[in-house]
């Protein structure tokens, strides 16, 4: 798609809004950008699109953020359910699943807080509700499986050997 000529100054005419949605929308729908200036408005603080730039790399940036959250979302859900499963010495030293969930938030936090742009206004808050969300799902899952686990483990073999030997006695 060929944005060219969308700016004010190529147009004749002073659009802010247009401009701002006509290059997210290039932003949304793109995988390659290129940004075509003129040389001498590289640096300069009243370049023609200027305000054009600023809102492309605020959304870029914001857009690469996001992704860095929501991978590092993916990787501490990962660590919380191989843990839950093993049972590792990590959990153990909490006495709930909902402490151990909470420490493992509270990591996610820090993780997250090593990524922020100071001045943006961006934040975790949907990624972090969403893997608390995840994690407690899937101690939900695991706790309701485990006592059918146990139950086929310890009394199935003996429950299959008592009912053979009490249909062999007919």
């Amino acid at each position: 798609m060929d944005m060219e000529g969308s700016d004010g100054s190529e147009r004749g005419e002073d659009d802010a809004s247009f401009e701002k949605q006509s290059a997210l929308f290039a932003l949304a729908v793109a995988d390659v950008v290129l940004i075509n200036m003129w040389c001498q408005d590289i640096g300069r603080e009243q370049a023609a699109n200027k305000p054009l730039l600023r809102t492309v790399f605020q959304q870029l940036v914001e857009h690469v953020y996001q992704a860095k959250v929501n991978r590092l979302r993916l990787q501490h859900l990962k660590k919380f359910m191989k843990a839950f499963n093993k049972g590792s010495e990590e959990q153990n030293r909490f006495n709930t699943v909902a402490d151990y969930i909470q420490y493992c938030l509270l990591q996610f936090d820090k993780d997250c807080a090593a990524i922020k742009v100071d001045k943006a206004k961006w934040d975790s808050l949907k990624a972090r509700a969403k893997l608390g969300r995840d994690m407690k799902s899937y101690a939900a899952i695991k706790r309701e499986d485990r006592p059918a686990f146990i139950v086929r483990r310890l009394y199935e073999p003996t429950l299959k050997q008592e009912i053979s030997e009490f249909v062999g006695h007919f």
